[in-house]
């Protein structure tokens, strides 16, 4: 694995009125797709059970839906242990525009959610619908896809939908150790580390998360900067010339501290020959990067 990712990522945001935000914010098919997601994507209290029949039924109607706009598709099925020790099932989907081409850009997103609201002091224990979590990348994604079927040229672009991203450990218990964050994006760890073609290497990638907010701004993100800062530069600067500097701003902040496109970056050669590598201690990250942080909706 030799690709780069920066993630975009608005935070944080208010949760009350997520059908307008998304509908002011997104594309109209995009919020369409939102909306579906988000009324089949709910992972239940159980999500070990292969018999979660929301979650598989978003993930087929995904897969029949990337096929439908003439990607190459492939699935990658495993099991992975969650914090708890729990065996879930896992399911990264992979859809591949010009397939053929030897030079790619890799775009992402995470569309399960999760099953459990711990930072609601009301109802901590019941799934968050992740409408502006996941449902939002995945939105865009899928929207994405529907206009490179009909492009004939240019490189190839990969669409990674990764499961298992939402499991980790409770805020209540997490800790400063590397632990705690090696437990969240568990879908993006196993892509990593098992990319679905042999040596697969992209140009850059670009994670979307948490983007649908009303009137998002956009700031540089803290592992983006340490890991890709040029790419950051580039896709900034390119959306400031196409009129939306506003949105873009050129600040660095909100610390995500774990995101899907940290193991893809920790799982990327060093330019510099160093290994930026949690496991290994802290002291290579920046002390904000040292304390996982997780926002999410009730």
């Amino acid at each position: 694995m030799g690709t780069r990712v920066i993630a975009i990522d608005c935070r944080p945001w208010a949760a009350s009125s997520w059908l307008a935000v998304a509908k002011s914010c997104l594309l109209p098919t995009a919020y369409c797709l939102l909306l579906l997601l988000s009324g089949c994507n709910t992972d239940g209290p159980d999500e070990s059970s292969s018999a979660n029949t929301q979650h598989t039924a978003c993930a087929d109607w995904m897969v029949a839906k990337l096929k439908s706009y003439g990607a190459d598709v492939i699935e990658q099925r495993s099991t992975v242990k969650a914090y708890n020790g729990k065996e879930l099932p896992l399911r990264n989907i992979i859809a591949s525009f010009n397939p053929m081409a030897k030079a790619r850009i890799l775009l992402l997103a995470h569309y399960d959610t999760r099953p459990m609201a711990d930072k609601d002091s009301d109802r901590p224990h019941e799934p968050i619908l992740g409408a502006n979590d996941g449902g939002s990348g995945v939105g865009i994604l899928l929207e994405l896809a529907r206009h490179l079927g009909g492009k004939q040229h240019g490189p190839g672009v990969d669409l990674l939908f990764t499961d298992v991203e939402d499991y980790g450990q409770p805020s209540g218990a997490m800790t400063v150790d590397e632990k705690s964050i090696d437990t969240w994006a568990l879908g993006s760890q196993y892509f990593a580390k098992n990319p679905h073609v042999p040596g697969y290497t992209a140009r850059f990638g670009i994670l979307l998360d948490m983007c649908g907010a009303k009137d998002a701004r956009f700031y540089r993100e803290a592992i983006s900067m340490q890991f890709a800062a040029g790419i950051v530069t580039k896709v900034w600067r390119t959306a400031e010339s196409l009129g939306y500097g506003d949105r873009f701003v050129q600040e660095t902040k909100y610390f995500v501290g774990t995101d899907d496109h940290l193991p893809i970056n920790r799982a990327a050669p060093d330019p510099h020959h160093r290994h930026h590598r949690v496991q290994r201690g802290h002291q290579r990250l920046p002390p904000e990067l040292a304390h996982p942080r997780r926002r999410h909706e009730t």
